[in-house]
Parts: structure tokens; C-alpha cells; sequence
């Protein structure tokens, strides 16, 4: 019976991925010229001609001389320098040929996340190649990775690095661990790893914060010797046009929760801070659960994963990639369980229902009940993790306490 259920997810996921690669390959040359990848490959060409990065002017300019007339395009560069100086070498090749390079690129950079999750996770012995499989293709087949693909986003760098500081702490190597996330996340998606940073500091392990330290180093000397001070001067100068380039209501994080049921954005933004500080303290007592059982390492990590989604001021369907090796690893976790089968269809079901949610409303302006769909999703995901992790609400742990009878005298 598992096995038939393995092969069905399998065939499914790959019909999936079968329609996501003929969908991206259909896109017309007005989509490629307006993907997101395109004002990175415009900032590459900034960058090989010592222009500013974050001169917005200039970078409409340049973008607006390459799509067809009468098209509007508002792409403003507002990733991390070192992006630029990434994709520079593909500024040889024209637009439309770069962005398809660079999209299966990113893809394949998943792809590989998935891979070294799928080889650290902690899999029991008898467990078969089929579920495995199922995994993997099942996280490559989320909506996460089909936005990635179509917009030419870097979330497959950003899941490698987190797939890699797993895989590295696992193996027990705390300082390579530490050094993967944080200065991975910090060459191009630093707003989604708030969280996992907090989990990090949880730990309170020496070596992984000086890894941690070390690896955010070595990405801003990179950055200070390719690019100079002024850009990252530039750099932090955008983030304000970051937070408010997108609608709230189109965000798949707590401001986009909240903004999908209110119309005041400083109500929004409030509401949205209260509660990023909420999931930044879950972080920690999730960080702080695995610190004290490192059994619990998997249901730790994607929840972290999850609540630093949830907490970004500015997340995307596409953002979601990141939950791809999370997928992977709670899976080998949850196959080590008492009940394997019910818990792996348990987490089968919310993956469907997250990605279902995902395709349904997109980056789309949600103002309808029930609003957007994926923030609460990735709640049910968080507070799962928690309760997996043995973490529980005040009120309840008061009550299950005083339900246990007490010695007699």
C-alpha cells in the first residue's frame, strides 16, 4: 500500500514539473523582458560600465530601451550588490537567452538542495528508494519552484545554502553550519532568514555563531572589493523601496495576511510587526527545543523556516522554494516516527494544500474573506513544527498539568 502511494505522489509530481517546464517554455519574449531576472542582468550591465546600482533612473532607462514600446516595466534593483556581480557574466549573452540560462540555473541550484537534504536527512534503514523520491520530486514540483523558474528569482541559491547548513549540522560541523545560512542568505534573500538567524542565536553555540560571523564577513569583503562601500551604501538606501514596492495584500507573509483583510496599511503594518515579533520568539524557543534535543532538529529547523517566511516584510510565492529541502528532511524525520504512514500523509496533505493555495492566488491583491490563504497555511505548518517539538501554549500546559493526580501522602 506505501508503496503504491509513493508511486502515485511520484507520477504526480512529475506530470507537475512536466507542465511547469512547457509553461515556462512558452512564455512570450514581453514576459521574459519584464521577469524579475531582468533587472538583475540590467544591474549586471550597470555594474561591468562603474554605474550606480541604485539609480533607479538609470536602471529604467536601460530596461525600458529593451522591451517592445508602449510596455511599462517598474523592476527597480533592490537585491544585494554581489547579485549584480553574480550575473554579470550573462550580461554577454542577450536578455531573453540569459534569463532562460539563468532560470535553469536557479532550478538546478534547488534541485541540488533537495539532493543534499534528501542524503543528511536521518531516513530509517528499511526505508525504501521509492520514498525518497516521492520526496524530492514532490519539492521540486511546489509552486515555489515553478514561480522561481518563471521569474528568474534567486530563491535556489538561498535553499542550497540552507539545505547545506542542515546537511552540515547534522554531520556536526556547527561552524560550516552556521557560516551556510547566514552568509548564504545574505549574498541575495537576507530579509527571509531573519528567523532562521534568531533560531540560530537559540543554539547558543559558539561555533556556529562565529561561522555565522565568518560567513557574513567574507560576503561583505566580496562585496566591498567587487562592488565598493557606495553600493552597499546603495543597497541599504533601497530597502525602504523594498518594503513598499509590492501591495500588502499580494505579500505571502504576515503583512500580506493582514493586509488581505484590511485596508489600512498603518493598521497593516502594526498588526504585521506585532506578529513578526510573535514568529521571531517562536523561532527562539524552536532553536531553543533543539538546542536541548537534537533529535528535534527537523521539526525545528522547518518550522524556523516557515516563521522566517512569515516574519519577512517583503515575501512571494516564489519565496516559498525555501520550504523545498524542509519538505525533505521532515519527511526522513516523520518516517522515523511510531505511525509513519498517517504522519507522512498528515505532511503530504498540507504540502498539496499549501502549493494549491499558492497557484490559486499567486502574487495576485487578495481583499476577499477569506484573505490570503498561504500565510495561514504556513501558521498551521509553524504551529505544527511547535507541537511536534513539544512546545505548547501556556494555557494548555497549565491544564495538562493540573489533569496529572498528584501523589498521595
Amino acid at each position: 500500500r506505501a508503496r503504491r502511494w509513493t508511486l502515485l505522489v511520484c507520477a504526480l509530481a512529475v506530470a507537475v514539473l512536466a507542465y511547469d517546464l512547457a509553461f515556462w517554455a512558452h512564455l512570450d519574449r514581453t514576459d521574459v523582458l519584464g521577469s524579475d531576472f531582468s533587472a538583475s542582468y540590467i544591474a549586471g550591465t550597470v555594474w561591468l560600465h562603474g554605474g550606480n546600482l541604485y539609480d533607479q533612473a538609470l536602471e529604467i532607462a536601460r530596461h525600458t530601451a529593451l522591451i517592445p514600446s508602449g510596455y511599462h516595466v517598474d523592476l527597480p534593483f533592490i537585491t544585494p550588490p554581489l547579485t549584480a556581480v553574480l550575473v554579470a557574466p550573462l550580461t554577454a549573452l542577450d536578455l531573453p537567452t540569459a534569463y532562460r540560462v539563468f532560470s535553469l540555473l536557479q532550478l538546478l541550484l534547488l534541485a541540488g538542495a533537495v539532493v543534499v537534504a534528501v542524503r543528511a536527512a536521518p531516513w530509517p534503514a528499511s526505508t525504501g528508494p521509492w520514498l525518497k523520491r516521492a520526496a524530492v520530486l514532490a519539492a521540486l514540483a511546489g509552486a515555489g519552484a515553478w514561480r522561481l523558474l518563471l521569474l528568474g528569482q534567486w530563491d535556489g541559491l538561498s535553499a542550497l545554502s540552507l539545505a547545506l547548513a542542515y546537511a552540515s549540522w547534522r554531520r556536526g560541523d556547527r561552524g560550516r553550519a552556521g557560516a551556510w545560512l547566514m552568509g548564504g542568505a545574505l549574498i541575495a534573500k537576507p530579509h527571509l532568514a531573519i528567523g532562521l538567524a534568531v533560531w540560530l542565536l537559540a543554539q547558543r553555540n559558539r561555533r556556529a555563531l562565529a561561522g555565522a560571523a565568518a560567513g557574513i564577513a567574507a560576503v561583505l569583503a566580496a562585496t566591498l572589493l567587487l562592488a565598493g562601500p557606495a553600493a552597499i551604501g546603495g543597497w541599504i538606501g533601497s530597502l525602504r523601496l523594498s518594503a513598499g514596492h509590492s501591495l500588502p495584500s499580494t505579500l505571502s507573509g504576515l503583512t500580506g495576511l493582514f493586509g488581505s483583510w484590511i485596508a489600512s496599511d498603518a493598521a497593516v503594518q502594526v498588526l504585521a510587526a506585532a506578529g513578526s515579533v510573535l514568529a521571531l520568539g517562536a523561532c527562539w524557543l524552536l532553536g531553543d527545543r533543539a538546542r536541548r534535543r537534537p533529535g528535534l532538529l527537523e521539526p525545528s529547523l522547518a518550522g524556523a523556516t516557515a516563521l522566517s517566511l512569515l516574519a519577512a516584510p517583503h515575501a512571494l510565492t516564489h519565496d516559498l522554494a525555501l520550504l523545498a529541502p524542509a519538505l525533505v528532511w521532515t519527511a526522513a524525520w516523520v518516517a522515523c516516527r511510531p505511525a509513519a504512514h498517517r504522519g507522512l500523509l498528515v505532511l503530504l496533505a498540507g504540502w498539496v494544500l499549501l502549493d494549491v493555495a499558492a497557484r490559486h492566488q499567486l502574487d495576485d491583491a487578495i481583499t476577499t474573506a477569506p484573505g490570503r490563504l498561504v500565510p495561514l497555511l504556513l501558521v498551521a505548518g509553524a504551529a505544527a513544527a511547535a507541537h511536534a517539538c513539544g512546545l505548547r501554549l501556556p494555557g494548555r500546559r497549565a491544564a495538562t498539568a493540573a489533569a496529572v493526580p498528584l501523589p498521595s501522602g
